[in-house]
């Protein structure tokens, strides 16, 4: 089971894309409307007590507990291939690296200095207009 889920998350991405859209798709069918059904149960069984648990109160409430179960394992199943996925995208660095330290110019000025980016801060909201203190 452990290998089938590691080649599942960390296998190909043609793979693990599908994947995760099935899982996604049966964590919606398994908790659609699933709060209300349990209401409803709970208020069965609260009413007509053991008369409604006995005509299958019970026995739907263990259904409902199962199916909330299934989406559970789902959703765990959603996001192990999320998180390969993105771990992939990570590793390969990405069209989009992000810097991990200012930029600094190469003339020696400090970034508050640069002529590029001499955009004032707008107002804060507290303080008013600027420049009417």
């Amino acid at each position: 089971m452990t290998k089938l889920l590691y080649r599942l998350f960390h296998g190909p991405a043609w793979l693990t894309f599908p994947a995760m859209g099935l899982a996604a798709g049966a964590v919606a069918l398994c908790s659609l409307n699933l709060f209300e059904l349990f209401r409803a149960n709970f208020r069965l069984l609260t009413t007509y007590g053991l008369m409604a648990a006995l005509d299958g109160g019970a026995l739907q409430l263990v259904e409902l507990a199962l199916w909330g179960y299934l989406g559970l394992a789902c959703y765990v199943i959603f996001k192990g291939c999320l998180d390969g996925l993105l771990t992939r995208v990570h590793r390969s660095g990405g069209p989009w690296p992000l810097p991990l330290a200012p930029a600094v110019d190469p003339s020696g000025e400090k970034p508050s200095d640069n002529k590029v980016c001499s955009a004032k801060a707008p107002p804060h909201p507290a303080r008013g207009l600027a420049g009417s203190e």
